[in-house]
């Protein structure tokens, strides 16, 4: 089930370091005078947590509060550099754009194509960065820079309930020389298939699986990017009734499965419908097992399910805490 390139960077990853190029990374460059404020009206978080050294994890939700995009808000001297999530910067732009009142002092470019995206993950991930003129590793939400020649890199600590390890921003032009250094450094390049089995361990969402239009922020466990205090924003209403009156009915949720089965596939208790398989991963250490949504009734620990399309004949399940372990 597990090819022996797949455990190769698995074993590297859990053991040592290995990098992972993020496919299809987003990145949008907001500028103007009004930059800050506009964020403000758009995400959930405050973004006058923003400070120089510090970056800020906010959703970009819809009327329903269903999430649209993460970003990431770097500051990067007068503009903000905003991390999407993976293939969604373009329409992002477009809705950002939209949004923006003919007073608003703003302006909107997707400059993925400019920046390269990398997660450095392992327990030895900081002797990388002292290869790559970092002084430190940066902690949780905090950037740090260093200069390849004549090139700025960024590094961000990431939200564990986001992301793994580090991230490491550099220019489409100072990428050959990084990725020199991190072949001399004997650091292997991790494939999506590694990747994915190491962030379903960790309990990490990702696009097209758990941040989707179905789900909250709240529901996904992306508390941490929404501010209970601050003023309006799209989707604001509903995110506050679930924080305030203990709306939130679903939960992301690990679950270990006794067999393969695809995601998408419902989820049942007591012959009833009670949550959606997101994710589903074969791990060399923990064998099948998956992410789903859960409704919180039935999402205690150690709680058995059936996975399937119907209520007979599923592949048994069992709710285990995140990450595995």
């Amino acid at each position: 089930m597990v090819t022996q390139s797949v455990l190769s960077l698995y074993d590297a990853a859990l053991a040592s370091v290995a990098y992972y190029r993020v496919p299809n990374s987003g990145c949008i460059r907001i500028a103007g005078e009004h930059r800050l404020d506009f964020l403000q009206r758009q995400t959930s978080n405050d973004v006058n947590l923003l400070t120089s050294d510090s970056a800020v994890l906010t959703v970009l939700t819809t009327p329903a509060g269903r999430i649209m995009d993460v970003l990431y808000l770097l500051p990067d001297l007068d503009t903000v550099l905003a991390l999407t999530l993976p293939g969604v910067a373009a329409d992002t732009t477009s809705f950002l754009y939209s949004r923006i009142f003919f007073m608003d002092k703003v302006e909107l470019q997707d400059q993925s194509k400019f920046f390269v995206q990398v997660d450095l993950i392992g327990p030895c991930a900081e002797s990388i960065l002292d290869l790559l003129g970092f002084e430190g590793a940066p902690e949780t939400n905090h950037i740090c820079s260093s200069t390849l020649g004549t090139d700025q890199l960024l590094m961000l600590g990431y939200e564990r309930s986001i992301g793994l390890g580090y991230r490491l921003i550099a220019s489409t032009e100072a990428w050959n020389e990084v990725e020199k250094i991190l072949t001399y450094s004997g650091t292997p390049i991790m494939d999506n298939e590694t990747y994915h089995v190491l962030r379903v361990e960790s309990g990490i969402p990702y696009v097209d699986h758990e941040l989707t239009q179905d789900f909250t922020p709240l529901e996904i466990g992306l508390d941490t990017a929404v501010s209970g205090e601050k003023g309006c924003y799209t989707g604001q209403e509903v995110l506050a009734r679930q924080m305030t009156y203990g709306k939130v009915i679903h939960n992301l949720c690990g679950i270990r499965l006794e067999s393969e089965i695809e995601k998408g596939s419902r989820i049942w208790a007591d012959g009833r419908k009670v949550g959606e398989l997101t994710s589903v991963a074969y791990s060399p250490r923990y064998n099948w097992l998956g992410l789903a949504v859960i409704n919180r009734r039935h999402n205690k620990t150690g709680s058995e399910l059936l996975v399937g399309n119907t209520a007979e004949g599923g592949v048994p399940a069992k709710i285990v805490p995140l990450p595995f372990r």
